[in-house]
């Protein structure tokens, strides 16, 4: 289990900036620190949780409500899905049980897939 979350924004002074969008672009030159990272772990499998992690994983822009539970194209794992940041699931008072069973989906699907592959 890791974060992406210190490749957001930086201020000027170097303090990290976390209400600032994640900045794709620079994260995607030669020395991205997303490639060393995910390159020592060698994963089988990476789960964003929410849109801001999965727009570090895949490099675009991901509507999680339209995206989630699926199978998206990034060179970091074989496998990548996004699915609902808890937190966001936390925060839906009228549709948190509803949220947080599609959270649950997609955790499902990602280990059958795993199992799958693994058992090829």
């Amino acid at each position: 289990m890791t974060s992406f979350a210190s490749l957001r924004t930086a201020a000027a002074d170097g303090r990290a900036c976390p209400g600032q969008a994640l900045q794709v672009a620079p994260a995607r030159q030669a020395a991205d620190p997303r490639q060393a990272e995910v390159g020592a772990i060698r994963p089988r499998a990476i789960v964003a949780l929410g849109a801001t992690a999965a727009r570090a994983v895949v490099g675009r822009t991901v509507a999680i409500t339209r995206e989630r539970g699926q199978p998206l194209d990034s060179e970091l794992a074989p496998l990548v899905v996004a699915t609902f940041h808890p937190s966001a699931v936390l925060r839906a008072r009228d549709r948190k049980d509803e949220l947080l069973q599609e959270l649950t989906d997609d955790l499902r699907v990602v280990a059958k897939r795993l199992r799958i592959a693994s058992s090829a």
